[in-house]
């Protein structure tokens, strides 16, 4: 955790002990632990914000996510699907899903939750990515090969020089496993 994270997980600290009831200030909190990658810390924050704020579908996301860093996958996939009752509209959260069920080595589903990010935001490196990935884990080539080649247009477009590493090396790596060429 760098220096700037840790200053501002303190502010954030300060600012729930002098607005205990504020759900934005448990937000923030939340917010600031993430990033710092306090996870338990984290989800304690976002749950307080929910508490006071229950209709706070990016106090839910973030909890979520803290969840399923924390390994907590049940209590992830009730969050995620409950903010999807609230709006089924949210790329993230079904994300989140996919990732939840990679986790746990439970591809076709994450293929599943991955393709209904893609059909809200097709232009997503990550979902292309993370879809090769999962394709790879089931022994379908050609899709992966084909989400690898998605991701790395969308890395190039947008100078992401990671994502363009990233893709190009998992890339050659899943062409020579299913020896394409």
């Amino acid at each position: 955790m760098t220096d700037q994270q840790k200053k501002k997980i303190q502010a954030c600290r300060k600012a729930v002990e002098q607005h205990p009831q504020d759900a934005e200030a448990h937000f923030e909190l939340g917010l600031a632990c993430r990033k710092g990658k306090c996870w338990k810390e984290a989800a304690q924050a976002y749950e307080t914000s929910i508490h006071f704020n229950p209709k706070n579908k990016k106090a839910m996301h973030g909890l979520a996510i803290s969840y399923r860093k924390l390994k907590r996958y049940v209590d992830s996939i009730a969050i995620c699907l409950g903010i999807l009752q609230l709006g089924p509209d949210y790329a993230k959260v079904y994300f989140n899903l996919g990732l939840v069920y990679e986790e746990q080595g439970e591809w076709d589903k994450a293929i599943a939750q991955h393709r209904k990010a893609l059909d809200l935001n097709p232009d997503d490196y990550m979902v292309h990515y993370n879809l090769a990935r999962g394709y790879d884990a089931i022994k379908d080539g050609s899709k992966a090969i084909g989400h690898l080649r998605k991701a790395e247009s969308i890395a190039n477009k947008g100078n992401d020089e990671k994502g363009k590493n990233e893709s190009k090396s998992l890339l050659l790596a899943i062409l020579q496993k299913y020896k394409y060429r």
